[in-house]
């Protein structure tokens, strides 16, 4: 039996193009950030009737403790797509509907452009590795309903307008629909922020705001290292996962053999002789049984670990995102200062009569409207640098600290995990093994000399 090599995702997480086109639409286009996005297609062919039980039903389970009422069920192809049965609860109720991968990286992509800063969940990208596709199909859907789940850890963004679009779109374009949301104003970004997370800056000190943008670099520094080791542990971790597999696969294979042995080749050795058998003694039923039952039972350990690091990954390059938001201001900030100060300088040299590069055409006359732009972008600088201190504040105070406190309890939950699954596994090969090793012909059969 060959080893299966487990397909992986982009080791990048960078969105390698996004998708586009509707369930019933034939050009498949969109125009996310004035970009053209193809949705992939699946070439191969599926029958998920076929597709093995534990590869349907496994999820891993140190993030069972996250909103069931989001689920992302029964995976389909559907024409050259694959679909799937989306369920979760707003405070409109239940919802159902079926998704494709597109409908969830439209919604990714309107949460970014519209909460920016607020930390958005990782969504998983596109691109695999290897050609299992079913097994990738299965692995996506645990996480986009993960994606879902953290979603909902956040009551705004369930009763968030792209949510609802997302939740309930009626007979409407789902991607045109989110496409189409405006941007929204600083001004109406720093209200929204402040309602939703609940952070009002004008509670924090000078003091305050650097101790915590100290947090939030001292996590940019450590995000940086740490992925990079995360990702050699997360292909570290695959490799394990499949030689495990393997091994298991060996097991079921091996038993399966000498069975076949003691009924074609000991019976002939014997004449018949039960007494002689070993996995099929008469005197020894239950070990035929006991056989059967450790080989369903072997679990593969190195599943939860592995989820253990991506899922990690993910949540780290989450909230790197809102950092990386945050610094988009902060250039911004810069920008939009020097833009206030080059048109502050024009107006002088307006009023003054001098000839600049930048006011050669320029008269009195525009006075004016260089004065209304000096206004409104130094309005513009007020709500950048307010907005810029939420995020820093919720980042250092609110997503960082509850991040580590987070992780710490999964590690320690994978751990007793891990741990729990190598005792069984243990422990039901002992006791299998020495149960053979407990037939007559087996224990008083000469041993080996050294």
């Amino acid at each position: 039996m060959a080893t299966r090599k487990m397909f992986d995702e982009d080791d990048t997480g960078d969105y390698t193009g996004g998708d586009g086109g509707q369930m019933a639409s034939s050009s498949g286009q969109g125009q996310n950030e004035g970009h053209t996005h193809q949705e992939e297609e699946y070439k191969g062919t599926v029958d998920f009737d076929k597709v093995p039980l534990q590869e349907k039903s496994f999820i891993p389970t140190i993030y069972d403790d996250e909103n069931y009422e989001f689920k992302v069920v029964k995976p389909q192809l559907h024409g050259s797509h694959i679909v799937y049965n989306v369920q979760g609860v707003d405070k409109q109720g239940p919802f159902e509907g079926v998704r494709r991968y597109n409908h969830f990286y439209c919604l990714y992509e309107a949460l970014q452009k519209r909460w920016p800063g607020v930390l958005i969940p990782k969504l998983p990208s596109k691109k695999a590795i290897g050609n299992k596709e079913v097994k990738f199909i299965y692995e996506r859907k645990f996480y986009l309903e993960r994606f879902l789940r953290k979603c909902a850890r956040f009551e705004f963004i369930v009763n968030s307008e792209e949510f609802r679009i997302f939740a309930r779109p009626g007979s409407g374009d789902l991607e045109k629909m989110l496409d189409r949301l405006p941007r929204i104003p600083t001004g109406t970004m720093i209200e929204r922020f402040r309602e939703v997370t609940g952070v009002n800056e004008r509670n924090y000190d000078f003091a305050d705001k650097e101790r915590l943008n100290q947090v939030v670099a001292e996590f940019t520094i450590f995000a940086k290292k740490v992925l990079i080791q995360m990702k050699a542990m997360k292909k570290s971790l695959s490799s394990f996962r499949d030689v495990r597999m393997q091994s298991i696969a060996n097991n079921r294979v091996l038993l399966n053999l000498l069975d076949k042995y003691e009924d074609l080749n000991i019976n002939c050795y014997t004449d018949n002789n039960a007494d002689k058998l070993v996995l099929n003694n008469t005197e020894q039923k239950q070990l035929k049984e006991q056989m059967e039952h450790m080989v369903e039972n072997q679990k593969n350990s190195f599943d939860q670990m592995y989820h253990w690091c991506k899922g990690e990954i993910y949540d780290i390059k989450a909230v790197m995102n809102s950092i990386n938001q945050k610094d988009a201001f902060e250039k911004n900030l810069r920008k939009t200062e020097s833009k206030k100060a080059n048109t502050e300088a024009d107006l002088d040299n307006v009023n003054a009569g001098k000839k600049t590069m930048r006011t050669m055409f320029k008269d009195e006359k525009d006075s004016t409207k260089l004065q209304t732009t000096i206004e409104v972008t130094a309005k513009e600088l007020d709500n950048l640098e307010v907005l810029i201190s939420l995020i820093t504040i919720y980042l250092g105070e609110n997503i960082i600290p509850q991040f580590k406190k987070d992780k710490l309890k999964i590690y320690h939950k994978l751990m007793q995990q891990f741990t729990v699954i190598e005792i069984n596994n243990a422990h039901q090969t002992a006791s299998f093994w020495s149960n053979v090793l407990s037939n007559p012909q087996v224990k008083n059969a000469p041993t080996a000399k050294a």
